[in-house]
């Protein structure tokens, strides 16, 4: 069954999930509302934050309920956000989030520097390069 998907925007946005994040977590849902351009894309068990400017945007956060993982939850949101922008953006820590974007289309397009204390990959994509591989 399709899971119907709903927007907000960032003074709206209230989750049941919320309850669920590690302060650092939290830390990126309030940078995420310092921005005037954000919109809160989710489903029950799922959100993702981004900012749109003009025909880009930036995903900043996603989170899927650690009970609902794996279920294509994550899938469905990214979706939803590209059939909105031709172009998106999203900066990755993590190693399993790295495996995520890539299977969602995205190609890193630039690492970190060695000297940072994590690395930052960033990922993009391109709804004109996607039509050319499908």
């Amino acid at each position: 069954k399709m899971t119907p998907v709903q927007t907000c925007s960032k003074e709206d946005f209230q989750h049941s999930c919320l309850r669920l994040l590690t302060a650092l977590e939290c830390d990126h849902v309030d940078g995420w509302k310092q921005f005037d351009d954000s919109v809160a894309i989710y489903v029950a068990d799922a959100f993702l934050l981004a900012q749109t400017v003009g025909d880009e945007s930036l995903v900043h956060f996603i989170f899927v309920s650690p009970a609902h993982r794996r279920n294509g939850l994550g899938r469905t949101l990214v979706d939803y956000l590209k059939r909105q922008v031709p172009v998106i953006t999203t900066f990755v820590t993590a190693n399993s989030a790295r495996k995520f974007w890539t299977a969602m289309g995205f190609n890193p397009v630039s690492v970190s520097s060695p000297l940072w204390p994590v690395t930052v990959t960033q990922y993009r994509w391109c709804s004109s390069l996607d039509k050319q591989g499908s």
